[in-house]
């Protein structure tokens, strides 16, 4: 089985290597075959030259350079667009989407699941008006929407090939 982990960048050269660092640590399935795409879309500080350093050591890293700055989700549908995985994790380099949760959402991608979503409990990082504000924006949105919306959702996802 082959795992694509897709991670946007946007002028993130001092989070890259410490985040690099840090993925290799949690990936704990050596039986599985890993793919690493890492998406610059559009940095203008060094991120560039980082990734291709980085990919110049490891075989299994591709880099994918936007022109310009497209906003994170067209880098990560780019990056799904060149993920060869048999599943697809999408996450950002600024540890945000913690990668001591890869194996979980592995181990439920090989139980069956096909849509694997991460959703935050609670971020300490933000205050109370925060917390608030984005508590009646769910429950406002899910008022009037026919979809019902996960609060607190994440861009930090896994989707099957077939899913992708």
């Amino acid at each position: 089985m082959k795992i694509s982990i897709v991670v946007s960048i946007y002028n993130e050269e001092d989070m890259i290597e410490i985040f690099w660092e840090e993925l290799k640590k949690h990936l704990r399935y050596t039986n599985l075959e890993y793919e690493f795409v890492f998406v610059n879309d559009g940095s203008t500080d060094n991120s560039k030259s980082i990734l291709v350093r980085l990919a110049e050591k490891k075989n299994n890293i591709k880099v994918i350079n936007l022109s310009r700055n497209f906003g994170h989700e067209a880098a990560m549908i780019a990056g799904i667009d060149y993920s060869t995985g048999d599943a697809i994790i999408c996450m950002d380099v600024d540890l945000q989407h913690p990668p001591s949760k890869l194996n979980e959402m592995i181990q439920k991608f090989s139980e069956g699941y096909e849509i694997i979503n991460m959703v935050r409990r609670e971020n300490k990082d933000v205050g109370k008006l925060r917390r608030f504000t984005s508590s009646l924006f769910y429950y406002l949105l899910n008022k009037m929407s026919v979809v019902k919306f996960e609060p607190n959702a994440s861009d930090f996802f896994l989707i099957s090939k077939r899913v992708a």
